[in-house]
């Protein structure tokens, strides 16, 4: 497969949907991943009514409308737009620019209002063209819920009267030094200009900040008053699912197995907010749906609730540890069910993951769900999967196995001791091939 077959592809929008194996894909980009309860209800009957009723949360916050059809897809656009939800005023590029936490204006650990800076950032470069689609800037408040996961080209994380300035790397992100807060939208307005101006001067191989070579990085900054530069503090990951004091209540952060639900789980979400929260939700980047301050005495019949739609409510939910795609048959390139796998593999490794396995089931090798590498990796295959250790979807896999085969040699594999630790540098160690024994011991030929 050639490299451009394996590029993760363009971003449709509301107007410009993409071709899937389900019919049209529609991608909805609400500013911060903010929804009111009413765009909520009008979305999931949309949903209904002019696709599948699927709707996926991606890992930037968007909301795709899965199942439209070229027929459907013309009274789906009016009805969204006639609701308030458009694709913005950018004719190219990026729909929306910024990245912000689900928590962003209401965090009280954050050092700043991540929701106003990300509006002052979006309004200074809603001029800058050529930049392209997937260009993201992460505004992070330095609270609660830490971005440093997230794929973006900027980062800035907020660390009092100022803020720390990065830029996407190879292999994390390089941090460029400290700019007042006022000074953080008219730096990135700066910095895209000039990513565009490299774009459009070079050969095409500048796509995304992380292809700027370093000796680059100084005329990208230039005349920008840099000060000191200072790595954020480490804080913990962000938490995918589970109920989080911020401030006045508790958010209620409800994760959707693999990123999938049906558009009356939308709806219901709606009502929660209305009903228990701030009439409004927010969509995470960690493919969660945020209720936003909930009382303490409304907590457990939301969680009763949303556990009988199948939404996590828990931060030890082992599917939590599970990235996957949308498979065979809603994408024409999977060749496996993903999501009916990763629900087996979830349950098989559930003492794996506990101790901190990641695992990523794709469909194909573009591995679209998680492009980073993970500890256990499965690439579907023609009903089976290539099995990769601490790598990505693209990389050599070491074995190939069935289904049935990797959760059973998962289970196996249960009661080793330090096996995750070893997954994550196999070749260094020698104790690991009786150890991975019972994972890694290859089918016969004949049984792919």
């Amino acid at each position: 497969m050639t490299a451009s077959a394996l590029r993760r592809g363009w971003c449709p929008g509301m107007l410009r949907p993409m071709p899937t194996g389900d019919g049209l894909l529609v991608r909805l980009h609400p500013r911060a991943g903010i929804l009111s309860a009413d765009q909520a209800g009008v979305i999931a009957e949309a949903a209904s009514r002019y696709g599948n009723g699927l709707l996926d949360v991606t890992g930037r916050g968007n909301l795709q409308i899965r199942g439209v059809s070229d027929a459907t897809h013309g009274p789906l656009a009016e009805a969204l737009m006639n609701s308030g939800l458009t694709d913005g005023a950018r004719s190219e590029g990026p729909f929306r620019l910024t990245l912000t936490s689900p928590f962003a204006g209401f965090d009280p650990h954050d050092a700043t209002d991540a929701l106003a800076l990300a509006e002052g950032i979006e309004a200074a470069c809603a001029s800058v063209t050529g930049l392209a689609p997937k260009t993201c800037v992460a505004v992070d408040g330095g609270g609660l819920y830490p971005l440093d996961d997230v794929e973006a080209d900027l980062r800035v994380v907020a660390l009092g009267s100022t803020a720390a300035l990065g830029i996407a790397v190879t292999h994390g992100t390089q941090w460029l030094g400290t700019l007042p807060m006022d000074g953080i939208p008219g730096a990135i307005r700066r910095i895209l200009t000039r990513l565009s101006a490299l774009q459009g001067d070079g050969d095409g191989e500048i796509r995304r900040l992380r292809d700027l070579p370093a000796p680059l990085w100084p005329d990208l900054v230039a005349g920008l008053p840099l000060g000191a530069v200072i790595a954020p503090p480490v804080r913990p990951a962000a938490p995918r699912a589970g109920s989080i004091p911020t401030g006045d209540g508790t958010t209620v952060l409800l994760a959707l197995p693999y990123g999938r639900c049906q558009a009356r789980t939308l709806a219901q979400a709606g009502h929660w907010s209305d009903r228990y929260g701030t009439g409004e939700i927010r969509l995470s980047p960690g493919r969660a749906i945020a209720i936003p301050q909930v009382a303490d005495g409304d907590l457990r019949p939301l969680l009763d609730a949303a556990e009988r739609l199948d939404l996590i409510g828990t931060h030890d939910d082992p599917r939590l540890s599970v990235s996957a795609c949308p498979g065979a048959p809603a994408c024409a390139r999977g060749s496996t069910p993903t999501h009916a796998d990763a629900d087996a593999v979830a349950a098989g490794a559930g003492q794996l993951i506990a101790q901190g396995m990641s695992v990523h089931v794709s469909g194909c090798p573009k591995g679209c769900a998680h492009p980073g590498p993970a500890a256990l990796t499965l690439v579907g295959s023609d009903g089976a999967y290539e099995v990769v250790l601490h790598g990505t979807a693209r990389d050599k896999p070491a074995i190939r196995l069935t289904r049935e085969a990797i959760v059973d040699r998962l289970r196996a594999a249960d009661d080793a001791t330090g096996l995750t630790a070893l997954l994550s540098n196999p070749s260094s160690n020698p104790l690991l091939t009786p150890l991975l024994n019972p994972l890694l011991n290859p089918l016969p030929k004949s049984q792919p």
